[in-house]
Parts: C-alpha cells; structure tokens; sequence
C-alpha cells in the first residue's frame, strides 16, 4: 500500500511539474478535402487463428504469413477492393507433413458503394507527447495531449464480392462429430478444407484529419482513415481433400492424396453448423497527404473475426505498410 502510494505520488507530481500552457494554431481541419483515389498496402505479418474454440485439434490452421491489400476509388461513391493472405507458417504443414499439407490461403475480391456521407464536428484527442516514469516495479506512461473539434467525416454503404479460402484441418470423428460413424474407424484424418462463396454487407467509411503547430511541442496532429464492415458469407462450394501420402480406406472406399471426400459434406451430423458464415472487422489506414506532413509509407492493420461454415470461428490481424497513396486534386 505505502509503495503504491509513492508511485502515485510521484506520477502526480511529475504531471503538475510538466504541465505547461499550450498555444496553438490550427493548420488543417477539413477531412473532406482528402479524397483518396487508391492505397496498397503489403502485409508484412498476418496471424490467423482459423479455430476459436480452443480443442485439441483446434491450432491445425494457425498461421503466419504475409499478404496484400488495397482498395481503388472509382468515382465518389463506388470502389474496388482486394485482400490476399498467404499462410507461408502454417501449424500443420511445419509439424505434421510439409507435403501433404497446403499452406493458409485467403482472398477477397469486390466492390463497395458509399453513398451516404455527413460531416459532424467531434471532440478529438491530438497527442502532443508521451513520457513513461519508471516508480518501484512499475512504469507509468504520461501522455500529454488536447481534447480539441475536429471534422469527422462518415460514409456508410454496401459491399459485396467473391472469397476464396483454404487451410489444413485436422477431423477425428469421435471427438468433433460424436455421430460421425465414417470418421470414427479412422481416428484423426488429416485433410486440406477449400472453400469458394460470396460475401455481402455494410460497410462504413471514417476520416479524421486536424492538424495543429504548438509553440512547445512543433507540429502535432490526429489523422486517419478507418474501414469498418458487416459480411455475411455464402459459400457455394466446399470440399475436404485427403492430406496423406498413403492410400486410406474411408468409408469403405479407397482414397489418395487430394480426393474429395464427398460423403463428409453430406453427412447431416457434420452439417449441423449453421450453413451461412458472418464475419465482422475493421481497418486503419493513413488518408494523409505530404502537405499535411505524411510520410512516404504510412502504416495499415487489419482485425477480423467472424464465423465459417465447417471450420466455425475464426480470428485474424494483419500488419503493414502502404507502399501507395494516390489521392484526387
């Protein structure tokens, strides 16, 4: 308790020993002047978690990799927009068999249409410094910054297009499908799932862009772009492929490497999820321009997460870097 209240102490008095009055002038405040025509963004880190439940079996699609995205602005209201992730360190094909296993795959391909737009004056924190004070076993982050009215402009629309996935998935009859009686004289089988369908939804569009000059503390701002959206998913062909390098007797029936298991899918025990997917998910991107003080690559992420038909929940973030911005004079 005594340690607890130094620390507190010491972080109060180290506030009112740093705060200054802030003069400041306000540089830019019109997110509706950014009109960005394109971003492409590469994906230096993507993980993905394609099975949330937390079973034994459930780290067979985990994955690292990398990919790319983007999005291009046809006229004001309708885009084009594109995702792909490679799984290049996929669980099951690092551990358990690099040539029988595929590596993760996902794609997303469609437009979108935001005909909707209001302009709306928020209060929004501009961050002028960050400290960290180091007390006992403990480090305090301080952050100066302002609340101060920014414009806060917001589109809100549709989306819609085709997806593309694939990943390892490990299936043991009596553990996941108690009924599944073609699985349980085979134990665990290993097997690349593949999945095509089409995606539909909301999408919403927000860009943020003040920026100020400080007599203290230089040029300091709040600007971003950020995509938000609401899919449904409506896979039109699915299929199990065996993953093995010998010939597997399954359901009384020989199979190679690759074979479609046909009967998996039709089997009503196994096709007890629900058979439409929903994802939701959000991405942060830089609108900013070199007026506005913007760097040559500006920072992108991506966070995802949702529900598939056969293999369930599911979670991913990406990381990366926009190697394009093209925005409209």
């Amino acid at each position: 308790m005594k340690n607890s209240l130094i620390s507190l102490l010491t972080v109060a008095c180290t506030t009112l020993l740093n705060a200054q009055e802030v003069s400041y002038k306000i540089l830019f405040d019109n997110a509706d002047e950014l009109k960005p025509i394109a971003r492409a963004s590469l994906d230096l880190m993507t993980f993905g978690m394609p099975n949330l439940d937390f079973k034994p079996l459930s780290f067979d699609g985990v994955n690292l990799g990398a990919g790319a995205h983007g999005f291009y602005q046809v006229n004001n209201k309708l885009g084009i927009a594109s995702d792909f992730q490679y799984g290049y360190g996929t669980f099951d094909r690092l551990f358990n068999g690099k040539n029988i296993f595929k590596n993760a795959i996902e794609a997303n391909a469609g437009i979108y249409m935001l005909p909707i737009r209001n302009i709306k004056t928020r209060k929004t924190k501009v961050v002028l410094k960050s400290t960290s004070v180091n007390s006992g076993n403990k480090t305090y982050t301080l952050t100066k910054y302002l609340m101060l009215d920014a414009k806060h402009v917001n589109y809100t629309g549709i989306r819609g297009g085709l997806y593309l996935y694939r990943t390892p998935k490990l299936i043991q009859g009596s553990f996941e499908y108690p009924k599944l009686e073609q699985l349980d004289m085979a134990g665990i089988e290993n097997t690349n799932f593949n999945q095509i369908g089409m995606y539909a939804g909301i999408q919403k569009r927000k860009i943020v862009s003040i920026l100020i000059n400080t007599d203290l503390y230089g040029k300091c701002g709040t600007i971003y772009g950020l995509d938000y959206f609401v899919d449904a998913l409506f896979p039109f062909n699915s299929s199990f492929n065996f993953a093995s390098n010998n010939t597997v007797n399954f359901a009384g029936r020989d199979y190679n490497n690759g074979d479609k298991i046909n009967s998996l899918l039709e089997n009503t025990e196994f096709k007890k999820g629900f058979p439409i997917g929903a994802r939701v998910g959000f991405s942060i991107w830089d609108p900013s321009t070199k007026s506005l003080g913007s760097k040559k690559f500006g920072l992108s992420s991506v966070f995802e997460m949702g529900y598939r038909p056969y293999t369930k929940w599911y979670s991913k973030i990406t990381l990366g870097i926009q190697l394009l911005k093209l925005q409209s004079k």
